[in-house]
């Protein structure tokens, strides 16, 4: 028995079936972890004023959130501050699985933003045209995972166990991967022979089953910056920074078939895994913002690859029930009831590169009354590389080249001040990182934001609204209908940024 790391339904969210032509022979999976933890977003992770309009924040400066999106920005301060931004998210899914719908939901609090900025600059008084700078330490979520997906519905074309047969192939029972042998182990697949040449395996008549699963993800993405912005005659911003990684990811899957019709002959068979991620990284953030006229400020940013080191932990149990099938072991024949497989556990370290971002945007002043502003971001999510010492990644490695793609993201956004309020609005798209699917995979925010500022503190708050389309396969099997849980996938996060300037 070799021990895998995914067992065979390794269903994949937001990639179509199609896109499995796709996937090189032997890759074991770790390249849906290469496009996960490449897809940050700097919106989750800003205080409540920058996602008020959108994230779009590369040619802006005065708040914490530019630390990590354009340290250039940080040269705008004159002033210390200190602010933080917790907030509740409210995730929902709509499922579609062989024409029957499911909902479910989950919500949980975190913290978007916190940071201090200990101003140095010298002062419009002195006639150098350094104005100084200031230094600045601040930590932002980069990525979210939480989230629970539950389908269900009757399956009239295949079982799971279909799938088991074709991975188990005409592999000797010793040397089948995890997932077939607990088939194998719990009698829904047994070995054929003619003589001592093993033809293949058959399956215990079951009929078309009814199928659940229950989908539960967690964790996130944060990073720790370190960073330096100054400015010089008021005309010229630059800055950057040190930005250190943690990462933590589970994913607990509960799938079941059950209601086998039209035979009674087996009761259920049920699979429960589960995968954790932890690790760390780091990267670097270089930007410039130049203002060539009063009203107009442009920036650009460049956040370097990130290099993680990752370390995951994977393994399932499978339960089969059946009701009382009897079955020839060695000439005698055999009772079946209830019958449990527990999988080793399977621990391996890998290195993930992800790719480089670059950044530009501009914003547009109008005196006192507010200001429009807009990003767009430039990443090719093709350029995301695996390495291990563990485990061959060239197929991984070859299907991060065959499915992904270079995408440009964008953020729009606008303020309009009121005196000491203010009232924000904006969107953002990340674009679509599959290079040939069948749907768009490509996910919207709408942003909304309010604030009140005074000379020694601010209070903010900001809406959004995330929406995204994702498939999931629970299996695959050639040259059979592919079941396919079609997903609406919505968040709905509330924040709220407190400051003080000092």
């Amino acid at each position: 028995m070799k021990a895998t790391r995914y067992i065979l339904m390794c269903g994949v969210m937001a990639i179509a079936f199609t896109l499995q032509t796709q996937v090189e022979d032997g890759a074991l999976g770790y390249y849906n972890d290469a496009l996960m933890f490449s897809q940050t977003n700097p919106l989750i992770g800003s205080t409540a004023r920058m996602q008020g309009f959108g994230g779009a924040q590369a040619s802006l400066g005065g708040d914490i959130s530019v630390v990590g999106a354009n340290p250039a920005g940080i040269g705008f301060f004159n002033r210390s501050v200190f602010s933080i931004t917790p907030g509740l998210n409210f995730h929902s899914t709509d499922a579609n699985y062989l024409g029957n719908a499911t909902s479910s939901y989950k919500t949980n609090f975190n913290i978007a933003n916190v940071g201090i900025v200990l101003n140095n600059t010298v002062g419009d008084v002195v006639k150098s045209k350094f104005k100084g700078g200031s230094f600045a330490i601040s930590l932002h979520r980069m990525n979210d995972f939480q989230n629970e997906v539950r389908y269900q519905g009757r399956n009239d074309d295949n079982s799971i166990i279909d799938a088991f047969l074709e991975e188990a192939g005409t592999t000797d029972p010793d040397n089948l991967g995890d997932q077939a042998y607990s088939a194998y182990n719990n009698y829904l697949i047994n070995p054929v022979y003619n003589g001592s040449v093993l033809e293949g395996y058959d399956a215990f008549t079951y009929g078309y089953p009814n199928q659940t699963e229950t989908i539960n993800t967690g964790g996130g993405q944060y990073q720790l910056n370190l960073a330096w912005g100054g400015n010089y005659n008021d005309r010229l911003y630059f800055g950057g920074a040190l930005g250190i990684n943690t990462l933590s990811y589970y994913r607990r899957r509960n799938f079941r078939e059950d209601q086998y019709e039209p035979y009674d002959s087996l009761n259920s068979t049920q699979i429960n895994d589960e995968l954790n991620i932890s690790g760390s990284g780091i990267n670097v953030t270089l930007g410039l913002i130049a203002r060539p006229a009063q009203m107009v400020t442009v920036g650009i940013s460049y956040v370097s690859p990130t290099y993680y080191a990752l370390n995951d932990e994977y393994g399932f149990t499978h339960r089969t029930s059946w009701n009382n099938a009897e079955v020839k072991e060695d000439g005698d024949l055999v009772t079946l009831t209830d019958i449990d497989y527990i999988s080793d556990l399977s621990i391996s370290n890998y290195n993930l590169k992800s790719p480089s971002k670059l950044t530009v945007g501009t914003s547009v002043f109008f005196g006192k009354f507010g200001f429009v502003t807009g990003d767009i971001e430039f990443v090719d999510y093709a350029n995301a590389q695996l390495r291990s010492n563990d485990f061959n990644v060239n197929a991984d490695n070859q299907t991060i080249e065959n499915l992904y793609k270079s995408v440009i993201n964008y953020r729009l956004g606008a303020e309009a001040r009121l005196d000491a309020f203010r009232i924000r609005g904006g969107y953002s798209y990340m674009s679509d990182p599959f290079s040939n699917s069948e749907f768009n995979n490509g996910r919207r925010n709408l942003t909304a934001g309010v604030g009140y500022r005074q000379n020694d503190f601010f209070i903010e708050g900001a809406w959004v609204n995330t929406k995204y389309d994702s498939h999931y396969s629970p299996y695959t099997i050639v040259g059979s209908p592919q079941p396919v849980a079609d997903i609406e996938n919505r968040n709905t996060s509330v924040v709220v940024t407190v400051g003080f300037n000092f």
